[in-house]
């Protein structure tokens, strides 16, 4: 019983871990956009160069 009380309360942290890490890179992202009411194309997306062929 007690195993399987700490298997879930383990399981609840390490999903929370996992929201925040997956949250993390919106919500810098999200804020800036909103200060600045523009959309900027992340460099190297969006019309890309030439490719080379080996």
């Amino acid at each position: 019983m007690k195993r399987t009380k700490a298997r879930a309360k383990v399981a609840r942290i390490h999903g929370r871990i996992r929201d925040r890490r997956r949250d993390h890179p919106h919500t810098p992202s999200t804020r800036i956009i909103r200060e600045n009411q523009t959309v900027v194309e992340p460099w190297g997306h969006g019309e890309q160069g030439p490719r080379r062929r080996a």
